[in-house]
């Protein structure tokens, strides 16, 4: 069984549920069911803003000294991009794998302001800086494919496991729109659904926080905040949640997929989730093919592959074999 440090700069113990938290706790998940964690917690809360850019490799010495003084066969740190001690873990002697999950090259592949165009810049000088001496996980194929072909060979993947869950799909069902509607494109998508609404053929049921008052189609459905994913997922015919842009992976095409839902959405929709087109998924490229597909699509069919496929390739089993490979990889690359 292999000895695991598991550096993480989010309180798991925390009733924080922030994406970056469930991330870390999804990964700690996994590196149990590999080996013997013990855990250790970096704070790199700081007042300033953007102060990672002024101390760009802060260290925690007594942390990396204890760590390389108790024989760990490899360390994972889970690390936030705008870290101040993101290029310092470095330092650590250990065999190591940083993990960002997101690239910010994949980032910059998308629309982006000039003002975080200017940010994304020397974000990405630090993330060439890591693979040029580090190998890094990302959580699937879209980002190490985002990365310039001479780094690649550093980045490593780790995969979300998904939990296996009631089948609730209903072929004679509703589709529903689930999201946080204070997020710009999740508020986009709502207000381009409902417009496009009257051209849909059945109701649509909206689940979420922060849902605008709007003046709504008639078969559009506000349902607000759901005590439990099975209510909001019970019935459902299909996720509608065509975002357009965005990196990492989506939380809500996930949980759909649990409980054999299918997704119809834009390619960003799947980031980093490998769901094939008119088998598991609809990939649409406009509001037209949003409208066709939402009308024509057989999601019966859809939703039985979409149900024998996560037990086959994304059960915690399968990710565990994937995740420890990566591990053992990069123990053997430092000649452990």
């Amino acid at each position: 069984m292999l000895k695991i440090a598991y550096i993480t700069e989010k309180k798991l113990d925390s009733l924080d549920v922030s994406g970056g938290t469930l991330k870390d706790s999804r990964l700690l998940t996994i590196l149990r069911a590999i080996g013997d964690v013990s855990i250790f917690y970096n704070d790199i809360s700081t007042p300033k803003k953007y102060s990672y850019i002024l101390n760009a490799s802060l260290t925690n010495d007594a942390l990396y000294s204890e760590i390389d003084e108790s024989n760990f066969d490899i360390v994972v740190v889970s690390a936030m991009m705008n870290s101040s001690f993101l290029l310092g873990y470095m330092k650590i002697k250990t065999a190591k794998i940083i993990y960002l999950a997101d690239s910010v090259f994949h980032e910059d592949q998308q629309f982006i302001s000039v003002k975080t165009s200017l940010l994304i810049k020397y974000l990405k000088r630090r993330e060439k800086k890591l693979l040029q001496n580090e190998f890094c996980a990302y959580l699937g194929g879209d980002e190490v494919a985002s990365l310039p072909t001479n780094l690649q060979a550093s980045a490593l993947q780790f995969p979300f496991s998904i939990e296996q869950n009631d089948f609730l799909f209903n072929k004679d069902g509703h589709f529903i729109v689930v999201g946080k509607y204070d997020y710009k494109p999740n508020l986009e998508m709502l207000l381009n659904i409902n417009r496009l609404a009257p051209r849909i053929n059945g109701e649509i049921h909206v689940y979420g926080q922060s849902i605008p008052k709007l003046l709504f189609a008639p078969n559009v459905v506000v349902k607000g905040f759901a005590p439990s994913l099975v209510d909001v997922y019970r019935g459902a015919k299909a996720l509608l949640y065509a975002v357009d842009y965005g990196i990492g992976i989506k939380n809500k095409v996930i949980e759909a997929m649990s409980f054999g839902v299918p997704t119809i959405g834009y390619k960003e929709a799947f980031t980093n989730i490998a769901l094939t087109h008119k088998e598991t998924c609809v990939v649409i490229t406009s509001e037209e093919g949003l409208v066709d597909g939402i009308n024509n699509v057989d999601f019966s069919s859809l939703a039985k592959k979409l149900h024998q496929l996560c037990m086959r390739e994304f059960s915690q089993e399968e990710i565990v074999k994937k995740v420890e490979t990566e591990l053992k990889r990069v123990i053997k690359h430092n000649g452990k």
